[in-house]
Order: structure tokens, then sequence, then C-alpha cells
């Protein structure tokens, strides 16, 4: 009985550290992020920043479709979470995506919270981060026709 009660507990960590993000309709994605780009990973850095691991993703923007900050253009890294836990994304280099964030601390971030994906029943995608290769033509026609 005691082993019951400890595993039952065990299989529910995970549960109550895990990310949780509320599933957003394209547009209110797109108009909650800082900056939304169609980007090719290059490369991967594990940073420890202040007792975390963060990863810095090395990434060429092959088309920015939105940054609120006028005055910085996009960088060529983005920072995210090294645990999933944390909401980070594991992306693979020589991979394109589609991605979104927001930006501060002098610094563009991402997670797997609130990215921008299509919400069309017609797209045959489902997840919470978009391939570029899942992108078709008429969710990119969308995208490049949202106002916030």
């Amino acid at each position: 009985m005691k082993f019951s009660v400890i595993a039952s507990f065990a299989l529910l960590i995970p549960v109550i550290f895990s990310c949780r993000c509320p599933i957003l309709p394209s547009k209110e994605a797109f108009c909650r992020a800082d900056w939304v780009s169609h980007a090719r990973i290059l490369s991967k850095m594990f940073l420890p920043i202040e007792g975390m691991n963060d990863v810095r993703y090395t990434l060429r923007h092959i088309k920015i479709y939105k940054n609120v900050n006028e005055t910085c253009p996009l960088f060529n890294h983005v920072l995210t979470s090294s645990e999933s836990s944390a909401c980070g994304l594991v992306l693979e280099t020589k991979k394109e995506y589609l991605l979104s964030g927001s930006y501060y601390d002098g610094e563009y971030h991402t997670s797997s919270c609130f990215q921008v994906v299509t919400d069309d029943p017609a797209d045959s995608f489902s997840g919470n981060l978009m391939e570029w290769k899942h992108v078709t033509p008429g969710f990119e026609m969308r995208l490049n026709s949202f106002e916030c």
C-alpha cells in the first residue's frame, strides 16, 4: 500500500511541474508576440544563466512577419529554456520554423507557449510549433494580413 501511494505521487510530479499553455487562435498569438519570423536554425549552445541552463539558438531570419521593437532589428539568436517543463523549445539545426516570442532585458526569447500556429481546420497540422514545411500558402497569406 505504501509503495502504491509513493508510486502514484511519483507519477504526478511530471504533471505538476509540466509546462501549461493556453491554446490561442493564430491571430491572437500573433498579436501577443513581440516578434514572428520564418527562421532557419543554424546552431545551438547551452548557456548557464542565473542558475538555469538556457539554450541560445543562432538562426537566420528568412522572413520577418512582426517586430514590435522597431529600434532594434531582430537578432540572429534567440533564448529559450533548456527544460521542457519550463516551456523551453527543442529545435533542430538545419530546419526551418515559424517562430514567435518576446523581447525583454535586451534579448529575444521564445518558448512553447503562444507560438503562432494555424487554426484552419483545412490545414492538416496539430501541435504547438510549426516546422515551416507545414505552413500552407493560405496560412502564410494570413500571416501577412494580420492586424493587431
